[in-house]
């Protein structure tokens, strides 16, 4: 599928709330929970099949672009996939994973494997104790890899090593690194 873009819709939120919630001759679909992350939207989507009572949790991926100052007027974009489509975007809060039933499609079990793994990947809360697998070289010349979390930002975190010293690093290196957390 392709992106649909129209006018920004007045609450983004709400609109997919509203757009994941329909029904057909044969199914009536629920939104359970949605969660908005950056430029994606993850919904737990209940479908059950009116013969047969059949329910099924699946989960739903929007990706969205927001487009400034368009020429025609339509600001607002969004892809729609599921998870049987193995999306690669693979950043589901652990809350609507939570509420997805078991499936037998290679595709979505795959894509739950990588939210999941992601998860344990999120960056630590200040006070806690990291240690890096391999050391860290700072502009300074110093090396370290045991540090504490100081101070977090949106971007950038601010460790204390062993030292004493302060260094600032980025998402990239906690992405790009191994590292475990020892307190």
């Amino acid at each position: 599928m392709g992106w649909l873009f129209m006018e920004k819709p007045r609450n983004v939120r709400r609109y997919f709330e509203e757009k994941f919630n329909w029904e057909t001759d044969r199914a009536v679909n629920r939104c359970l929970d949605i969660a908005m992350k950056l430029n994606v939207c993850y919904a737990a989507i209940e479908t059950v099949q009116k013969d047969t009572g059949a329910r099924e949790v699946w989960a739903a991926v929007y990706l969205i672009k927001y487009v400034r100052n368009p020429y025609d007027g339509m600001d607002f974009g969004y892809k729609d996939q599921s998870e049987h489509m193995g999306p690669c975007q693979a950043d589901c809060p652990a809350r609507i994973l939570d509420l997805l039933t078991a499936t037998d499609d290679q595709h979505a079990n795959e894509w739950r494997t990588r939210c999941r793994i992601a998860l344990t990947k999120r960056m630590p809360k200040v006070g806690t104790a990291v240690r890096f697998l391999n050391p860290i070289r700072f502009s300074d010349g110093s090396e370290e890899s045991v540090f504490t979390v100081a101070r977090s930002g949106r971007r950038k975190k601010v460790l204390r090593g062993q030292n004493g010293g302060y260094y600032r690093v980025g998402a990239s290196l906690w992405r790009d690194r191994q590292w475990v957390i020892t307190n």
